[in-house]
Order: structure tokens, then C-alpha cells, then sequence
């Protein structure tokens, strides 16, 4: 629970005279120093979920009130294996995370009411991360790849067109093709397209707008001559992975790719190499890298039943809520400010130039709002000529007017009417 449309309240902060606690994965440490805190941060690890330590120092007289720094592993998204840290507190209305709640306890920050300024916005600038889908687990034909990805070795140039891929399933023709035949064979296309982690948290870097050059799944499914009765797609890879299934009427309507090139080069091996699957209309876990075999038939889609947002493929974004009533998605649209600095100084009287990302998955993005009073009003900008297949890259100009402290706040909104659910806020100082 978190401080939004609520009175603001003076977190709880480090005191002299609190206990310290130390907790290990759910379990409370019963000795505490700084070579137990040092060894326990370096056996935090990827392989175990409940990997993770809290510091915290509780009020003895209130155990509602207090304060902690958490840490884990980062387990998917583009820094995998890189520590993520974060500091809260606790009141008797509720918990906060700094990151998040921050401007709601600041004081003297101005306020700009129908904040305006000059927007634009460009969807062919490229930028994100590739390798986005879970981690391979367990041996498999990959581990000499990721070794060789580790040390940064050359591409294999000979693995990459001596790659094969079959076609099998209910298809009237089942085949395999190398990937050298299959570039030479079938006509590839070159185009900008963007994909969001489904794990993207509100304003995430878990995305990418890349030119990717691709072979159209519909020559192979053609050539394969799918049977009556056949509804969808599920390609594997050679780690094992799976995805989900696409339909073949969603890669009718929206594509789907076998993508060997990104922005002009060879994918490198976290991202897939040789090969991978892209579809734009769905997030990054349906894009299976290094991609070996696609079976046609007629399986389920996983949607979801009971939880998450009812009758919504599974594969179209994460959400939040516990139940179908209460859901909502985290991400879709999503919104970032970027290339800006928590508390950066810029010159009075001199524009000021904010950018960032916004996008919506399987929707299209149809505004941009921003807000310089704690999001009292929204000042909107129409994006509804944009392509749903690629992200938003907006711009907006601002100039501060005064000296002091100015917290911008941006959200998107889709073509369904979404707004994005929790908008992206930064700080800059003027003097």
C-alpha cells in the first residue's frame, strides 16, 4: 500500500536507540555484523527465489513503525545477476518504498498547474534491451552458447547457417530447413518494431524498439500446408522454452517473424543467435530465442482463469490485483522518463528538454499526459496517428519559470482507454 492520494506523513528513519534485525529469505538472522551482513550479500544467488536480505530497525513501542533495505538478485530483465536495492518504511498507514513515495514527503516542491510546453514524439528511434525471456535452466545444447557468450566469443558463423528448424505438427508436409537455406529460400523483411518484457514494471527498462530483419512465419507455414482444424503455433527452443502458443489468425493479422538480424547485426547469443521468434503484437516471453522447432496445431491459449483480468491472453501483459474484479495491468501502457537525473540542475528561464518511452503492448498508444502538480491536472497530447508496433519516444520541452525543485509526472493512454497504472515522476532543480 502505497501513499498516493494520501496525506503525507514523515517516514520512519534510521534511530540510535532501535534494535537492528537481520532477515535471510524469510527467516530471521539470529546474530547480526557487518561480516555477517557482507557474507550474506555475496551468497545471495539466481537459483532460489526467497534469496533476499532485509536490514531493518523497528520502533519497540510500535511495530508498525519502521524502516529497512532490502536486496536481491535481479533475475530476468536485461541485468540479470546485478543486485537490486531498496529502502522503505513502515506507518500505521501502510508500507512505502522510497523510489515511489518520495514526493509525497518532500516539502517545497512547486507546483505548476496545466503544466504546458512543446511535445513530439518519434517511434523509428531505437533503443532497450534484447534478452528479456527467462534464463535457460538445466543443461541443454546451450551451454557451450551461453559459455561462449560469457567470454564474449566470436559468432559462430557456421552454427549459424547449419542451424535447422523443422515444421511439424498439422501441417500436410512436414519439413526441416537450415537456417542458410531458409534466408536463401524465402523472401526476409527489414522493419521497426518494439517488444515489452511481460515482467516490465511501471516505467521499466525491460523493453526494445529495434530494426529487425526476418523471415514472415506464414512462407514456412505455407510451404508446411496447414491442416483443417489447426488454430495455433508453438515454437520451442533449444533451451527448452516454450512461451506461449500464437493463433494463426493473430499471425495473419499481426505477423510473426523468424528474426536474424537486429538493427543491421547478427543477434548475439543472449539475444537468440542464431534465430528467434518475434511477435509485435505480444510481449517478450512469446518470442522464444533460439528458436529449433514450431509445432501447428489446436493447444489452449492460457487464458487466464480465476486470476489476472478475465478472458485476456496471458501473453498480452502482467497485471496487479488478486483476483478478476480487482486487476488491472502494471504495464500496458507503459511510461518512462528517461536520460534525466533524479534532482538534475537546469538553468531558469532556459527550456528544458524531458524524453521517454510509452507503449502498450498489443495496443495502440493514443495520448501522452504530463503534470507539474502532483497530477491535480493533466495536461494531454494526441498520439493517435502512432503505430501500435513500435514504441512512443516522446519528447517535451519545459521551461521553469522560478528557482527551485519541479517534479515532473507523465502517463500514457491506450486505445481502450487504459492509463497507464502508476505514472513515472522526476525532480529537477532550477536555478
Amino acid at each position: 500500500m502505497f501513499f498516493f492520494g494520501k496525506p503525507k506523513t514523515d517516514p520512519s528513519q534510521p534511530h540510535q536507540d532501535w534494535p537492528w534485525a537481520l532477515n535471510l529469505g524469510g527467516r530471521p538472522s539470529m546474530q547480526l555484523s557487518w561480516d555477517i551482513l557482507e557474507s550474506e550479500l555475496r551468497a545471495l544467488n539466481l537459483d532460489d527465489p526467497d534469496s533476499f536480505l532485509i536490514l531493518e530497525q523497528q520502533d519497540p513501542g510500535d511495530s508498525k513503525n519502521y524502516w529497512f533495505i532490502q536486496s536481491s538478485i535481479n533475475r530476468a530483465g536485461p541485468k540479470p545477476g546485478w543486485y537490486t536495492v531498496e529502502i522503505g518504511w513502515g506507518s500505521r498507514q501502510g508500507m512505502a518504498l522510497w523510489d515511489i513515495a518520495k514526493y509525497d514527503v518532500l516539502s517545497g516542491i512547486l507546483s505548476v498547474e496545466n503544466v504546458g510546453g512543446n511535445f513530439s514524439y518519434d517511434q523509428d528511434k531505437l533503443g532497450g534491451s534484447l534478452g528479456l525471456t527467462w534464463w535457460p535452466m538445466g543443461d541443454s545444447e546451450l551451454d557451450g552458447l551461453l559459455n561462449d557468450a560469457f567470454e564474449e566469443k566470436p559468432l559462430n558463423t557456421e552454427l549459424f547457417e547449419n542451424w535447422e528448424i523443422s515444421i511439424s505438427g498439422m501441417v500436410d508436409k512436414p519439413f526441416s530447413i537450415t537456417l542458410g537455406e531458409l534466408i536463401e529460400q524465402a523472401p526476409s523483411e527489414t522493419f521497426i518494431s518494439s517488444e515489452q518484457c511481460i515482467l516490465n514494471p511501471p516505467a521499466g527498462e525491460f523493453l526494445a524498439n529495434a530494426e529487425v530483419t526476418a523471415v514472415p512465419l506464414s512462407w514456412l507455414l505455407e510451404k508446411a500446408g496447414v491442416q483443417e482444424g489447426a488454430t495455433t503455433i508453438m515454437p520451442f527452443g533449444a533451451d527448452t522454452y516454450t512461451g506461449y502458443p500464437n493463433t494463426l489468425d493473430n499471425i495473419a493479422s499481426e505477423g510473426g517473424w523468424l528474426v536474424y538480424k537486429v538493427n543491421g547485426e547478427p543477434l548475439s547469443y543472449l539475444d537468440g543467435y542464431p534465430c528467434r521468434v518475434w511477435f509485435p503484437d505480444h510481449s517478450f516471453p512469446m518470442s522464444v530465442r533460439w528458436v529449433n522447432e514450431i509445432v501447428v496445431g489446436n493447444d489452449d491459449l492460457h487464458w487466464n482463469e480465476g486470476f489476472g483480468i478475465a478472458g485476456v491472453f496471458g501473453g498480452a501483459g502482467s497485471w496487479i490485483g488478486d483476483d478478476e474484479s480487482s486487476a488491472e495491468f502494471a504495464n500496458k501502457p507503459n511510461v518512462a522518463i528517461c536520460n534525466t537525473y533524479e534532482g538534475q540542475i537546469v538553468p531558469v528561464g532556459t527550456p528544458y528538454k524531458f524524453e521517454g518511452y510509452a507503449d502498450a503492448i498489443n495496443e495502440q498508444v493514443t495520448a501522452v499526459e504530463f503534470s507539474m502538480d502532483g497530477g491535480a491536472t493533466w495536461t494531454r497530447f494526441d498520439t493517435s496517428d502512432s503505430d501500435k508496433k513500435k514504441w512512443v519516444y516522446w519528447t517535451f520541452e519545459y521551461t521553469p519559470e522560478e528557482a527551485g525543485a519541479y517534479v515532473l509526472n507523465v502517463r500514457a493512454v491506450s486505445g481502450d482507454g487504459r492509463v497507464s497504472y502508476r505514472p513515472d515522476r522526476i525532480m529537477i532543480n532550477a536555478k
